[in-house]
């Protein structure tokens, strides 16, 4: 009796500390990305908080706070880096996807015209 109960208490372990697993390392490639991002698009102020997992994977959340009403959105994003160009999709009440791409002061493409992400914090 006690080698079954030591037998499920060691199974029990192993398939915890096996559930527990965590994402793999970003690819050092794009380390860069790794920290919070701000800009703005049509009176909303944008913050980005992106993490680089698997490769080239990236993950976070986005808060978007309105320069008129003081309204705040929160949403959780993905995203994919491949090269110089990073395609996210934030998700809050709907689904907002934006294609940027690497520059020497940031992040800048398509979601509204002409926008740009600055990095605030590095990581």
């Amino acid at each position: 009796m006690k080698k079954f109960l030591f037998g499920m208490c060691l199974v029990t372990l192993l398939v915890t500390l096996g559930g527990c697993s965590t994402h793999l390392p970003g690819n050092p490639a794009y380390h860069w990305l790794n920290g919070l991002w701000e800009g703005s698009a049509g009176g909303w102020k944008q913050t980005f908080m992106f993490e680089v997992i698997d490769g080239n994977n990236i993950v976070g959340w986005q808060e978007s706070r309105s320069s008129l009403t003081g309204e705040i959105g929160r949403g959780r994003l993905i995203g994919r880096a491949t090269g110089e160009r990073v395609d996210i999709r934030v998700y809050k009440d709907q689904e907002f996807a934006y294609t940027l791409t690497r520059t020497k002061d940031g992040l800048e493409g398509l979601y509204d015209k002409d926008y740009v992400l600055k990095k605030i914090e590095l990581n």
